[in-house]
């Protein structure tokens, strides 16, 4: 079965990358870390996505060079 066309896409790729790497760090919180600043985390990617979408990944490419 064929994966959908975004996933396809190189700022889907990334964008998964990123979001991993974020998992991986905020699992390691404690529950009032991941309650306060992980929700807000997440807030920001929901405001964050679209504008990535516009972009066409060169946003995502430079965050994902810089980690």
């Amino acid at each position: 079965m064929n994966r959908p066309d975004f996933e396809n896409l190189e700022v889907y790729k990334l964008a998964e990358k990123l979001a991993n790497q974020i998992w991986y760090i905020v699992k390691e919180w404690d529950y009032f870390a991941k309650d306060t600043i992980g929700k807000q985390i997440v807030r920001l990617l929901i405001v964050f996505v679209p504008i990535l979408r516009k972009a066409g990944g060169d946003i995502m490419t430079k965050i994902i060079a810089d980690l």
